[in-house]
C-alpha cells in the first residue's frame, strides 16, 4: 500500500494568509486514516523552491475527522513572494501507525490527552528552505523516484514511510479547485502528474492507483529487460493521470497511444502535454465495449496493430474482463506483448492472472510480485502465440 499525502481543504492565499488542512490516505483517498505523522512544508515558484523563504507564524492543529487524523495549518507568506502568480506548496509526511495501529518504537505516549485531541502529539513541522533541483531530488522516497529496485520498493510500499508528497495548485487560483499533484523523478527529471479527485465525470481515472505506479517503476528499472518493447507501437489502455504511459514515451521511444473514456481525457492531454514534448504520442477516445471505437483505433494505425499494449488496474470488477479480452485480441496480432499490472484486493482469493481467459492465445513470460502482503501487485509479461 503506497500512502498519500492529501490535502482534505486545498491551500489558498487571502491577505497574506495561508490556510489548508492534510491528512494521509490510501489509494482510495475517501477517509482519512488514523496515522500519526509529521510535516514538511515547501514553497515553490515556477517549479523551484524558494531557498530561504519559508511559512511564517505556523500554527498546526491535529484532530480526529472520520475516525483519521487531520492536521489544520494556518501560516503566513513572507513579504518577498507577494504578488507571484505560480506560488505553491509542496506538503510531504513522515509517519507511522497511530495508536490504534501500533505505536512508534520508542514513543513516549504515557501524555494525557483530551478526547477530541487523542492522536495528539509534539507535532513536528519542517519549513524547508533548502529545495532546488539536486535537493528536491534528495527529498523524494523510493516509492517516487521510478525505476527504484523492486526489492527495496516492495519494502518501503510496505512502510509507513513510503507517503506520496502533495503539490498544491497555485495558492492565488480558484479556491473551489481541487486539483492537485504528485510528484516523481525519472531520469533526473521530476514529473509532475495532475489528479482531479472530486469529479463526477471520472470516478476512478482522475486519480493514480498503486498498480499504475508499480508499473511505471517497472517500465523505468533499468535492471529489466525490455529490449522486445523499445521502439514499438504502445498502446495504454485505460490511462487515466497517464503516468505509465509518459514513462514507456521517455524510456521505450517509439509512439505511444494514451486512450480511455472521453470524460478522462482532457486530464490525459494535460499530463501528456507537460511531460512528452517531442515524443511520439497519440491520445485516442476508446470505450472497450463499443465495436466502433476499437475499429477506430486499428484506423489510426493504417490497418496495423498494436506492438504493446499497457494495462494497470483495469481488472478491477469481473465485469470488465470480457470487453477487456475482446479489445485485445482486436488491436493485437501474433507476437504482440501485453503488459499488466494488477492490485489483489481483500476480496481476491487467488493470485491468478485477472486475464487468464487470454491464455489460449497468450503465453505468460514473466510473472512477478511485490508490495506488502496484504496489498500486493502482480506484473504479467504476456506475449501473443496465435
Amino acid at each position: 500500500m503506497v500512502l498519500r499525502t492529501y490535502f482534505w481543504s486545498i491551500p489558498f492565499s487571502k491577505q497574506g494568509k495561508v490556510r489548508f488542512s492534510v491528512a494521509l490516505t490510501n489509494e482510495m483517498m475517501f477517509l482519512p486514516l488514523p496515522i500519526d505523522f509529521d510535516l514538511e512544508i515547501s514553497l515553490v515558484e515556477n517549479g523551484r523552491c524558494l531557498e530561504g523563504l519559508v511559512l511564517k507564524d505556523l500554527k498546526v492543529t491535529m484532530h480526529e475527522n472520520c475516525g483519521g487524523v487531520e492536521a489544520e495549518v494556518e501560516g503566513a507568506l513572507p513579504r518577498e513572494v507577494e504578488g507571484a502568480t505560480d506560488l505553491r506548496l509542496l506538503v510531504t509526511t513522515s509517519s507511522w501507525p497511530s495508536e490504534s495501529s501500533g505505536s512508534r518504537v520508542g514513543e513516549d505516549r504515557s501524555r494525557s490527552r483530551s478526547p477530541r485531541n487523542r492522536f495528539a502529539r509534539d507535532l513536528e513541522v519542517r519549513c524547508s528552505a533548502d529545495f532546488e533541483s539536486k535537493s528536491f531530488l534528495r527529498h523524494l522516497s523510493p516509492v517516487e523516484r521510478l525505476g527504484s529496485d523492486m526489492a527495496t520498493l516492495t519494502c518501503k510500499m510496505a512502510d509507513w514511510n513510503a507517503a506520496l508528497s502533495c503539490l498544491s495548485m497555485p495558492l492565488t487560483g480558484n479556491r473551489e479547485d481541487e486539483h492537485s499533484f504528485r510528484c516523481f523523478e525519472l531520469g533526473g527529471q521530476i514529473l509532475r502528474i495532475r489528479e482531479e479527485i472530486s469529479s463526477e465525470d471520472m470516478p476512478t481515472g482522475g486519480r493514480l492507483w498503486d498498480a499504475g505506479i508499480a508499473l511505471a517503476h517497472w517500465l523505468a528499472a533499468k535492471d529489466n529487460d525490455r529490449s522486445r518493447l523499445v521502439g514499438k507501437t504502445i498502446l495504454e489502455l485505460g490511462s487515466g493521470c497517464g503516468l505509465p504511459g509518459i514513462v514507456a514515451a521517455h524510456v521505450l521511444g517509439g509512439h505511444i497511444f494514451f486512450s480511455d473514456k472521453k470524460a478522462v481525457l482532457p486530464l490525459t492531454a494535460l499530463n501528456v502535454a507537460a511531460h512528452c514534448q517531442d515524443l511520439q504520442t497519440s491520445i485516442m477516445e476508446l470505450d472497450w465495449g463499443l465495436e466502433e471505437h476499437r475499429l477506430n483505433a486499428l484506423q489510426r494505425l493504417d490497418g496495423s496493430s498494436f506492438d504493446v499494449v499497457l494495462m494497470s488496474d483495469l481488472c478491477y470488477t469481473t465485469s470488465a474482463l470480457p470487453k477487456l479480452k475482446d479489445t485485445v485480441l482486436q488491436l493485437t496480432r501474433p507476437n504482440a506483448m501485453l503488459v499488466l499490472a494488477h492490485k489483489v484486493r481483500s476480496e481476491e482469493r487467488n493470485h491468478e492472472n485477472p486475464m487468464k481467459a487470454l491464455q489460449p492465445w497468450f503465453d505468460v513470460c514473466l510473472q512477478k510480485t511485490f508490495g506488502p502482503c496484504d496489498a500486493e501487485v502482480l506484473l504479467f509479461i504476456m506475449e501473443r502465440t496465435r
